[in-house]
């Protein structure tokens, strides 16, 4: 579609206003029409009621002139009480399509956008479009009908002075045309800059305790400040281009105005005119300037506009790749097997995520997601979400295929529960009931306990009447998660997505989770993207993912003693953390019973993410055996080891006290600080932070030894506690 026409097609939007509009439009003419008798009063004045001393005439002009004044000023108020009403009235209706449109939009496109560039689209472009659809026309033929009255009156008084008068026009015009481009090109740098910079506060601001916590406080005040200057520039240069535009316009009027006084003057001196005529003529042709200046602004206006337009319209004419196909039918009687046909996948046409998938997942069983990280599990889930639609093949559920079932349906039977936490501004118990508006009190209630969080909420001053602010951040990591769980557990859906649910959950309260969900996953289909040895070991089916293939799949104990690609992977990414929880639970217990020293190191490696970005995911493994291999010099033979989690490793220490396990802790500090990794990463030095607790001393429980020490590393890393 042409700008142009695309121009017109935003017109319809007035269509529902048309009334309104004509009654806003007739009332503006009558004012206009009533503001061009007020020379030609003049005129009578200085003609006709001064030199004959008519004091009647007088009085009649002087209240002539006073009607006019009160009847335009009545007139107007009516006006432009319809053209805030249509404005306002059709603003909220675009804003409203588009914030519908942006819900129906797939992921695909939001994963594309960044989030603050779109809130600037509904908020600024939205606006911008609104005063294009309900001045242009309006604007435009009140323009255009009073340039023809004051051309009409003046071509009646004298042709020539008008036609002197209107010489000035083209020039104006080819100024107009040639600024309006610069125009154009600065809007567009403008729009684009400032959105990005709204996109990168929407981003940081909600991270200010991560960035306190880095001591990137600095860096990001001259980020914000480089970016500050960036928009002053082009700004700057914005206003220089309006200001020689302002300027050349009022040198133009100002050469022509003087030139048509000359005139006029000579025309009074030779008997040609009279100076009432004079007074009159020259009111009229500098009423022609509004009305030509007016035309300019118009076409600045569209010209300018139209970048917007085309960023609304981008959101309006979107396609989503997932849509209701037109037979689509309602998921009915769902028990929950899910079934993969020959699913073929990508974000991106050269790089495929998904390849030849075939797989089937039986009702009422409980599957582990394990693999790397890219590997597809997410995106194996979200494509049972359809959120996307596969390249190729097909997915089913209960026979059902998905792309001929309706999108709501499908989503009433799935509930999921991701890592990234969303908390909505509003009460704890309509956070929980989200989707379920109809649920009773009762059931949040219930779906609470299920998640371990009612008796938290029940400690809070109002409890679930709380008001949570914007993410919930007056409550901690654990009560968000808890809550997002709660309010999957309330739709009793038949088929369960849980990606690394209890990630911010103390090991007590996950175990409370997990002793209640018991009861829950009876009969329904629980998806589990795995990333703790229980949820491995507990499933009823582990399934392998490697590159976008099920390379594996089974129950634990059978994957494991096949010593295929899971096995090396377990080894790999949780080390012997099963052994080495069971030597802490032993350890825990003998120094207790003979009153022995215990303590506990957590290691983490702080710059691994750094690390994985050079050297790519799928060779981070070897590092991680790198590593291990290296505590393991540095202990002593009663020590023990083990992987924890992600780029955390731990450490028992048997019959060591406080003092030892920090002699430990610097010598292992300083030994893996000053390795020089092999391979592909020689020049990248590790940087460890160790987190120490002892059993007696800050711990009780072997619970409490893993949260000291994570506790401890925390602090240090946000320079809480002396390194």
């Amino acid at each position: 579609m042409t700008k142009f026409k695309l121009f017109l097609s935003y017109q319809r939007y007035i269509l529902p206003y048309l009334r309104k509009g004509v009654l806003a439009f007739l009332l503006s003419t009558t004012i206009l029409i009533l503001g061009m008798a007020t020379p030609l009063i003049t005129k009578v004045l200085i003609d006709y009621a001064y030199p004959n001393r008519d004091i009647s005439l007088l009085t009649l002009l002087v209240l002539a002139g006073i009607a006019l004044f009160l009847m335009r000023k009545a007139l107007g108020s009516v006006s432009s009480y319809l053209d805030m009403y249509i404005d306002v009235d059709l603003a909220i209706k675009l804003k409203i399509k588009f914030y519908d449109k942006l819900q129906r939009l797939c992921l695909r496109f939001h994963n594309e956008k960044q989030a603050g560039d779109l809130l600037y689209r509904m908020d600024e472009d939205v606006v911008t479009v609104t005063s294009m659809i309900t001045q242009f026309i309006s604007i435009s033929l009140q323009t255009l009908i009073q340039l023809g009255f004051l051309l009409f009156i003046c071509f009646k008084f004298d042709w020539r002075f008008t036609l002197l008068a209107l010489s000035g026009i083209p020039l104006y015009f080819i100024e107009t045309m040639f600024f309006a481009k610069k125009r154009k090109e600065i809007v567009e740098k403008e729009l684009k800059m400032e959105s990005g910079i709204r996109s990168y506060l929407q981003e940081r601001v909600p991270a200010i305790k991560m960035i306190k916590s880095l001591g990137r406080e600095k860096f990001e005040t001259n980020v914000f400040r480089n970016k500050i200057k960036e928009f002053f520039l082009i700004t700057r240069k914005s206003h220089i281009v309006t200001f020689l535009n302002t300027f050349t316009d009022s040198v133009i009027s100002t050469v022509w105005l003087a030139i048509l006084a000359w005139y006029g003057g000579y025309r009074v001196i030779t008997g040609v005119l009279s100076i009432g005529e004079l007074l009159a003529i020259t009111a009229y042709v500098t009423q022609i300037y509004g009305p030509v200046m007016q035309i300019g602004d118009i076409y600045k206006f569209v010209i300018e506009g139209m970048v917007s337009v085309q960023r609304v319209d981008e959101v309006f004419s979107g396609k989503s790749s997932v849509e209701d196909a037109p037979d689509a039918e309602d998921l009915k009687d769902v028990e929950g097997e899910i079934m993969l046909k020959n699913v073929y996948f990508s974000y991106t046409p050269d790089k495929p995520l998904i390849k030849s998938l075939n797989l089937e997942i039986k009702a009422g069983t409980a599957v582990a997601l394990v693999g790397p990280s890219g590997a597809g599990k997410t995106t194996f889930t979200d494509l049972i979400m359809r959120f996307y639609d596969p390249n190729k093949g097909d997915i089913f559920i209960d026979g059902q295929n998905l792309k001929k079932v309706t999108q709501s349906s499908l989503r009433k039977e799935i509930a999921s529960v991701n890592q990234d936490i969303t908390i909505f501004t509003g009460t704890i118990k309509d956070n929980i009931r989200y989707g379920k508006d109809e649920i009773t009190f009762d059931k949040i209630v219930d779906a609470a306990k299920a998640a371990n969080a009612h008796e938290f909420i029940e400690k809070l001053p109002d409890g679930y009447d709380t008001m949570l602010t914007e993410r919930g951040r007056n409550l901690s990591g654990g009560q968000r998660q808890r809550i997002t769980i709660a309010r999957a557990l309330i739709r009793r859906p038949e088929i369960l997505i849980l990606d690394e649910a209890t990630s911010a959950i103390d090991p007590e309260s996950e175990a409370r989770i997990h002793d209640a969900m018991i009861k829950f996953k009876e009969g329904r289909t629980v998806i589990t993207i795995a990333h703790k040895l229980s949820t491995i070991i507990d499933s009823d089916e582990i399934i392998f993912f490697e590159e976008g293939e099920v390379l594996e799949k089974g129950k634990f104990t059978d994957l494991m003693a096949l010593k295929g690609r899971f096995s090396r992977f377990f080894e790999i990414e949780f080390g012997n953390f099963r052994h080495f929880s069971e030597r802490v639970s032993q350890e825990v217990m003998r120094s207790k019973r003979y009153d022995r020293a215990f303590s506990f190191l957590m290691i983490h490696i702080g710059n691994l993410g750094k690390i994985s970005s050079q050297i790519g995911e799928e060779n981070l493994n070897e590092v991680f055996l790198e590593i291990d291999s290296l505590i393991r010099k540095c202990l002593r033979e009663v020590d023990f080891s083990a992987k924890y989690h992600e780029n955390y490793f731990v450490v028992g220490l048997p019959e060591t006290d406080e003092k030892g396990a920090c002699v430990t802790a610097k010598r292992l500090t300083r030994s893996i600080g000053e390795h020089a990794l092999s391979g592909l990463i020689s020049d990248i030095k590790l940087e460890p932070v160790v987190g120490i607790s002892t059993l007696g001393k800050d711990a009780k429980v072997s619970t409490d030894l893993y949260l000291n020490s994570k506790k401890m590393i925390e602090d240090k890393v946000a320079g809480a506690y002396d390194v």
